[in-house]
């Protein structure tokens, strides 16, 4: 396209182009707010390889499963194996997982019972508190707190165990409440957690005392997407993601082509550089005067049928599995 074309391409008020990514043949799905954290984990190599996984972001997380994350986690930021970590005798008749047992004798977690661990029950968020406190114990990390949570309105669902460090987690924004309306804040103690609230809780920590290498990256249903990006990201749900291009926001045309093959090439049921380069580029270079595009635009690349809808001034790009 011609120089002038392209100006004019960039200075339209009215011009967007929406791009479409479905990959439901791998059962993607996490929240937008979790994908700078869960891309975290997976940038610093955090080793929970059933928990760290696309079909699970979005489900409540299980006792046993927390047990793995939770070491995982530990490991890494104690920049140990989690071999090393000496095991007591396994007092729990319902599970042989070592990572319970691991958790077990650091003191991280008990059992429901003397003898019983439940390692199939999903865990509260009174229970991620207290959990995860005993965890920065171990790493001499001082959670005595002071915090008054007598503004929240479900302060007395709380148990009494569990109200010190859901005070220090709230106090230090790594657990929030839900803003109801401006009074009326709730902490929701006995809801369930999902492994992506999880992992979030876990970064957020992470963060607040640089035990963790930032990715350049957000994780979003599968694909990874540059934080610098000029897109705009909105989520759609069910393993699908809309990035749509503002033309007069975009302030570098090779960095928004770079992004977009980055993105459409970092999953790996689709890679294909070659015909997603050429597929990008009729993205970036479609003349709007002359209505170059066709009303269906379509290529196949490996499981993957990649294929374009015009409507109006937007296009959809949707990935499909063949």
């Amino acid at each position: 396209m011609k120089k002038c074309k392209l100006e004019k391409l960039l200075v339209s008020s009215i011009v967007s182009v929406a791009i479409f990514l479905s990959t439901s043949f791998a059962f993607a799905q996490n929240s937008a707010w979790s994908g700078q954290g869960i891309s975290n984990f997976l940038t610093n190599g955090i080793e929970a390889p059933n928990v760290l996984k696309d079909e699970k972001y979005y489900y409540p997380i299980t006792r046993e499963e927390f047990t793995e994350l939770v070491i995982g986690f530990y490991a890494k930021v104690s920049n140990i194996n989690r071999d090393d970590i000496e095991v007591k005798e396994n007092p729990f008749k319902d599970t042989t997982s070592l990572d319970v047992q691991r958790a077990y004798s650091l003191g991280i977690i008990q059992g429901i019972s003397k003898d019983a661990f439940s390692p199939n029950d999903n865990i509260t968020r009174e229970q991620i508190a207290t959990m995860v406190t005993r965890l920065l114990k171990l790493k001499g990390i001082d959670t005595e707190t002071n915090y008054d949570l007598s503004y929240c309105k479900d302060k007395d669902e709380i148990s009494e165990w569990a109200l010190d460090s859901l005070s220090y987690f709230v106090e230090n924004g790594i657990i929030k409440g839900v803003n109801i309306s401006n009074s009326n804040l709730y902490i929701h103690p006995k809801s369930t957690a999902t492994v992506e609230a999880v992992i979030t809780i876990l970064d957020r920590i992470a963060e607040k005392h640089n035990w963790l290498i930032k990715s350049k990256d957000l994780y979003i249903n599968g694909f990874l997407v540059p934080n610098d990006t000029e897109l705009i990201l909105k989520e759609y749900g069910d393993d699908s993601l809309i990035c749509t291009i503002e033309w007069e926001e975009i302030t570098d045309i090779e960095k928004l082509k770079k992004d977009l093959i980055y993105i459409l090439n970092s999953k790996e049921e689709i890679k294909d550089y070659n015909k997603i380069n050429n597929f990008i580029n009729r993205i970036i270079v479609k003349d709007i005067e002359n209505e170059l595009w066709k009303e269906k635009d379509e290529v196949y690349t490996n499981k993957y049928k990649i294929y374009v809808r015009k409507g109006g001034d937007s296009a959809w790009v949707y990935f499909m599995p063949i």
